[in-house]
């Protein structure tokens, strides 16, 4: 009988490469440094916070949006222009002070009305009652001229954390024809940032959290 010298692998070498094998890692690039592994987890938002305002935001890592300011009267962040918006837009969060009577978000918005319609060409688009991470809000979309240029405004009001202040987020951009409906989905989506301040260790309580937006209510 013919021998041949057929090599054998050591009993560990065979176990640790059936293993592999078992696992999918030596047989397909979905190990290390392969195209086909399992995403890792995904990058932690940004977080902004400012004293001042006692306003918090987590941020997606992949938004493209930019923070311009933290400090001072408001937070500012430049969003991104997407595959259907030709340009983006800037969103102020600001609080109004402290107030002793308990916040009003009807008049709020009235005021915002007003507000509007003093201004040149001042047109109050309408407004939407709907719920966001901090309890009942309104939306209001107004447009009108500022140094011979026509802007646009969605301006958001909700109560903030505190309890004791009107807080709203004012996405301002330059107007164009028929994205109406991919600005608001912006400004919601920047809305839904603002996190409840850490006091004293813990979070604020809120009353929002998973309130769903509401009907369209008509302007007043």
């Amino acid at each position: 009988m013919k021998r041949t010298n057929a090599f054998r692998f050591p009993p560990a070498a065979l176990l640790i490469i059936l293993l592999l094998a078992a696992t999918g890692w030596a047989c397909s690039p979905g190990g290390e440094g392969g195209d086909g592994g399992v995403a890792g987890p995904a990058a932690e938002p940004i977080r902004v916070e400012s004293p001042e305002l006692g306003l918090a935001l987590a941020i997606p890592a992949d938004s493209g949006a930019e923070v311009e300011e933290t400090g001072g009267e408001a937070i500012r962040v430049a969003l991104p222009a997407g595959d259907e918006l030709p340009a983006g837009g800037t969103v102020a969060y600001a609080a109004d002070p402290p107030q002793s009577a308990g916040i009003n978000l009807v008049e709020a918005v009235n005021q915002r009305v007003q507000e509007v319609e003093a201004r040149p060409e001042g047109d109050f688009l309408g407004q939407v009652e709907l719920g966001g991470p901090l309890g009942p809000a309104y939306s209001t979309r107004a447009r009108f001229t500022e140094e011979g240029q026509q802007v646009e405004e969605i301006r958001i009001f909700t109560v903030h954390p505190a309890g004791n202040r009107l807080l709203h987020m004012t996405y301002r951009y330059t107007p164009v024809p028929g994205v109406g409906k991919q600005r608001m989905d912006q400004a919601l989506e920047a809305f839904g940032w603002i996190e409840p301040v850490a006091v004293g260790g813990e979070e604020e309580e809120t009353g929002g959290g998973d309130a769903a937006a509401g009907d369209a209510a008509s302007a007043p």
